[in-house]
């Protein structure tokens, strides 16, 4: 490996270039305030995008379940009837005929 591609002791690990205001994780990673506090923010921002779209395909895959069980309890209560009784209000008006 050559010099190129090993950065500075002092440098940034986001910005690659010396630290300004450095801050130091417990693992020993070197960053400028403002370039880490820049990307939490970043991430903050998109993972509360991420959570929005999650959330609303969720509601999205929750109508559509209801939906499917309505149409299935309608489905099972049109069955019932037919088997029933002899094929529900039509069966019932021929009988009083």
């Amino acid at each position: 490996l050559g010099r190129d591609s090993q950065s500075a002791f002092d440098d940034c690990r986001l910005t690659d270039s010396p630290a300004v205001d450095p801050v130091c994780t417990p693992q020993g990673h070197l960053f400028s305030r403002e370039a880490i506090l820049t990307y939490i923010l970043e991430r903050k921002k998109e993972n509360a995008r991420r959570l929005a779209e999650w959330e609303a395909q969720e509601a999205r895959d929750a109508r559509q379940r209801a939906q499917a069980a309505e149409e299935d309890q309608a489905q099972r209560l049109q069955r019932f009837q037919t088997e029933n009784c002899g094929g529900g209000a039509a069966a019932a008006a021929r009988g009083r005929a």
